[in-house]
């Protein structure tokens, strides 16, 4: 099997049933994804509204430890 060759992000909410339905929800990527980070945002299901602030801090902390490790 070929895995994702770039980093990949997972997040979901704390307040939602993704860790519930799956236990661990980064070892469900794991077998996808060579480089796997990511991790829950304190909110409901809509972490986009219920939790901007939160989300970006994590993109942005995603996207700069992405960009070093490519540079």
């Amino acid at each position: 099997m070929t895995l994702i060759g770039c980093p990949v992000q997972v997040l979901w909410a704390t307040r939602d049933d993704m860790a519930e339905l799956y236990g661990d929800v980064l070892a469900v990527w794991r077998n996808w994804a060579e480089d796997l980070r990511g991790g829950s945002v304190e909110s409901g299901h809509h972490f986009a509204e219920d939790a901007p602030g939160a989300l970006v801090a994590e993109l942005l902390g995603f996207w700069s430890d992405a960009d070093a490790d490519h540079s």
